[in-house]
């Protein structure tokens, strides 16, 4: 944070200093660490609960409209942070209207050198764009269908059969309870000293906290693939089913929805070509710059 003394003439000429103030993030070797108490909640179960939330973000309601693609979905490909909400009034005066457009948080925060995304995207024209592509894929329930199993199949394939891994860190938790048993029995007989045995408890507590908390990472996993298994059955038998018009109708909270439940991101390509990734098996390339505003 830097504070500046500036003079001000504004004021019916009348000269007076005031105080700008300026804020800059410090590099990370500076941050000061600030303790925490004990909350009393297992770290294993707030683990889960951030990796759980991990990708969530808020979508704007700047200029009193709903952003259909902002809270992460849409994102530049260059930086691959998300494109945040902007508005601008345009036209001659007197008759001017307010545009929406999406721009680089980057670019937008750090200057031009931060990211080589350029421009503004006009909202309209973006959110039209992908929901274009994305009923397409809900008007044709097999291709669907076929596209929602893959995405689920490729998850399964990232992480593997869990069960073994499971079973492995149930053991090693049974293994060390055996073990904090037998170090107590020991201590007790004098056939070790009380510094050994906070020694090795420690050691022991530390084994059980990594099984506990990989063993709640595996069981977020199977949350997550329950939930796609959820979402894809809705998709299909709440969305797929509808008319074309049908679809069309749909407003841009439940186009929001959909999006969510297909894993949905978009991105937006330095020639401003939009590239969509989520349930489409293959990336897709949307719509070209030539057919995109921008400012």
């Amino acid at each position: 944070m830097q504070r500046t003394r500036v003079l001000d003439e504004k004021n019916n000429g009348e000269r007076r200093y005031v105080t700008r103030t300026r804020y800059m993030d410090k590099p990370r070797e500076e941050w000061i660490a600030v303790p925490v108490p004990n909350a009393g909640v297992p770290k294993e179960f707030v683990n889960q609960a951030r990796d759980a939330i991990r990708d969530n973000e808020k979508c704007s309601s700047a200029g009193r409209r709903f952003w259909e693609l902002s809270g992460g979905i849409f994102r530049s490909a260059e930086c691959g942070r998300a494109l945040v909400a902007v508005t601008a009034l345009k036209g001659p005066k007197g008759y001017r209207r307010r545009m929406f457009y999406y721009t680089c948080a980057t670019r937008r925060h750090r200057g031009k050198h931060a990211c080589s995304f350029s421009g503004s995207m006009n909202a309209q024209k973006a959110e039209t764009a992908v929901w274009d592509a994305v009923s397409a894929l809900l008007t044709n329930p097999g291709s669907l269908r076929r596209d929602l199993e893959t995405m689920i199949e490729r998850e399964k394939e990232a992480r593997g059969n869990p069960e073994p891994e499971a079973r492995a860190w149930a053991a090693q938790i049974a293994e060390v309870e055996r073990r904090r048993e037998k170090y107590q029995e020991m201590y007790a007989a004098d056939a070790m000293t009380l510094d050994e045995l906070r020694s090795r408890l420690d050691a022991l507590k530390e084994t059980r906290e990594t099984a506990r908390r990989e063993l709640a990472l595996l069981a977020s996993w199977r949350e997550s693939l329950q939930t796609l298994e959820q979402d894809k059955q809705l998709l299909l038998e709440s969305y797929a089913t509808r008319a074309p018009e049908a679809v069309d109708s749909l407003g841009p909270e439940e186009r929001r929805t959909v999006y969510s439940m297909l894993g949905l991101r978009v991105e937006a390509l330095p020639d401003k070509s939009l590239r969509v990734r989520g349930a489409f098996g293959e990336e897709n390339l949307v719509c070209r710059h030539d057919r995109m505003s921008t400012r």
